[in-house]
């Protein structure tokens, strides 16, 4: 499967990223991926903190060459992670073996994608894919906490960013 569009590179680059990190967990163990993972989310911060404007999928580029960056390769694998997370194992891997079915030896878009996960997980995933392929960078999170010594309980806060109050 490769993109029918060059602004879906991630879908081959982020898969190839992500793979590499649950074949890294499988040959030497969870530590191992959650430490790339890491490295992949710090690469993604620095991007962005360089490239606020790109999205994952950069409407704005016209070179392919310019697409081959750290969103197409870490983001991709950080939204695949991500995505495994929100539907659940089961899902996601039911969602894959779907996906590579369907688009083998052809072509796909990032709603291909996005239509057989939801199909496999039941799941509406528009907020998702619009969240982490189609708006740059990453949730900015603040957040408190204040502990009542007379209940025992913490009360933890977090917002993002300046729509905290809309999400």
């Amino acid at each position: 499967v490769t993109e029918l569009d060059w602004r879906h590179i991630w879908l081959s680059e982020g898969f190839a990223t992500y793979f590499t990190q649950l074949y890294n967990e499988f040959t030497q163990g969870r530590d191992v991926m959650v430490r790339g993972m890491e490295g992949a989310r710090n690469t993604v911060a620095g991007f962005y903190a360089q490239n606020p404007q790109l999205a994952l999928i950069a409407e704005q580029l016209t070179d392919p060459n310019r697409m081959l960056n750290r969103n197409a390769y870490q983001k991709g694998a950080w939204v695949l992670h991500m995505l495994r997370r929100q539907i659940g194992d089961d899902a996601f891997w039911q969602g894959i073996r779907d996906y590579y079915r369907t688009y083998r030896d052809s072509n796909a878009l990032t709603e291909d994608l996005q239509r057989i996960m939801e199909e496999a997980s039941s799941q509406d995933l528009q907020w998702f894919f619009h969240q982490w392929a189609y708006v740059p960078g990453h949730p900015m999170l603040t957040g408190t906490w204040s502990y009542d010594a007379t209940t025992g309980n913490v009360e933890v806060t977090v917002r993002r960013g300046e729509a905290a109050e809309v999400d």
